[in-house]
């Protein structure tokens, strides 16, 4: 680890994390595992796009409920998008790669790093699966933060995200969808 903003950005890292991840992704490396990394990213990709949907879906039914109602979610979840990638930016913490000798099982586009902590991808999931669990307030609502939580799995699992990044933009994510709601509703 090279430079302060490396340093500044191992909270909460353990020495042996590389040791950790090597034995979490022992069968998604080796041979005959070319499949399962797909299938690792493809799962990812899906439960993004999968998000993707039931945010939109709650934007129209909040706006079919109240416009009010539906405009207070638009602009109060877009501020919280905002200020989780300025929050990012400003922290600027390595990922796994950057910080380890790590081969990440997903190929990362060159020059792409930094911007670790908190996971953007943990966030956004568990804001829109918890606004949902308020929503649907039935056993149907854990669904999505089961989901949720796979996402934050597969991020780790493909070498992207430390378990510190997932676990707070989970815990971001859970707080702004309670602020969001409470905003909405104003």
């Amino acid at each position: 680890m090279a430079g302060d903003k490396m340093a500044k950005g191992m909270r909460g890292v353990p020495a042996d994390y590389p040791e950790r991840w090597k034995r979490w992704t022992k069968w998604f490396r080796g041979g005959g595992s070319a499949g399962r990394v797909r299938a690792l990213r493809v799962a990812d990709k899906a439960l993004v796009v999968v998000f993707v949907a039931l945010y939109l879906l709650l934007a129209w039914a909040f706006v079919q409920a109240s416009p009010t109602f539906g405009i207070g979610f638009l602009a109060s979840t877009a501020a919280c998008f905002v200020a989780m990638g300025l929050l990012r930016r400003w922290l600027n913490w390595p990922r796994p790669y950057e910080a380890f000798d790590i081969k990440p099982l997903v190929r990362r586009k060159d020059g792409e790093g930094g911007k670790s902590f908190p996971s953007r991808h943990a966030f956004s999931a568990f804001l829109i699966a918890t606004m949902l669990a308020i929503v649907l307030q039935s056993f149907a609502g854990m669904v999505p933060l089961l989901l949720a939580a796979l996402l934050g799995c597969a991020r780790v699992l493909e070498g992207v995200h430390f378990p510190r990044d997932v676990a707070a933009g989970a815990a971001l994510g859970v707080a702004a969808a309670f602020a969001c709601m409470a905003v909405s509703v104003l």
